[in-house]
């Protein structure tokens, strides 16, 4: 089976063409007899699919935040790079389409995990700034979103999570309000 764009000046058709062998009466080949289906419609459309699945692949995976789909039952949908690269650093597992993202949870934050969670499968938006501990023990601030995902239907897709490092910021809020108290002891 081969597919291929034939054109002429006026017309691009995609064929795809099929060659089965033809047999004598002592089953030698004596031929081959070639088929060809217009495929224009079915192609142009797969086509047109592959574009929009690399637009979206490439926007999602040029934002900086970390970005995770999840089912209802806590299953990763679609991720982006960014967070692929933040748990394998951080939590220390490579996640995959299908995992259940439970096991990528920070230990001490699994509480407040499923709450949000249920609060964002119960349609509201949830947004809670955390600090986790990863793997190496060292504390690290992230801003936590979370949005209820509904199909054409409004039926309930899943959960979008979008998780930002507010590290710097949120060290230099601390350093702030540390300063103002010890100022505030001198005064």
């Amino acid at each position: 089976v081969v597919q291929n764009l034939t054109t002429n000046k006026e017309h691009n058709v995609w064929f795809e063409y099929r060659i089965n062998p033809v047999y004598s009466e002592n089953q030698q080949v004596v031929g081959g007899a070639i088929y060809a289906k217009n495929i224009d419609r079915q192609k142009k459309a797969e086509l047109e699919v592959e574009s929009i699945k690399k637009t979206y692949e490439s926007l999602l995976n040029n934002i900086s935040d970390s970005i995770c789909l999840l089912d209802v039952d806590f299953k990763v949908i679609q991720y982006n790079t960014h967070i692929e690269r933040v748990l394998l650093s951080q939590v220390g597992k490579k996640i995959y389409i299908g995992a259940d993202f439970r096991e990528y949870l920070f230990p001490n934050e699994t509480e407040e995990f499923f709450r949000q969670f249920e609060q964002a499968c119960a349609g509201q938006i949830v947004e809670d700034e955390i600090c986790v501990h990863n793997i190496q023990g060292e504390a690290v601030w992230i801003l936590s979103k979370m949005y209820p995902v509904y199909d054409q239907k409004q039926a309930l897709l899943g959960v979008c999570i979008v998780a930002i490092n507010i590290n710097a910021k949120k060290k230099m809020e601390l350093s702030i309000m540390e300063n103002e108290q010890r100022f505030r002891k001198i005064i």
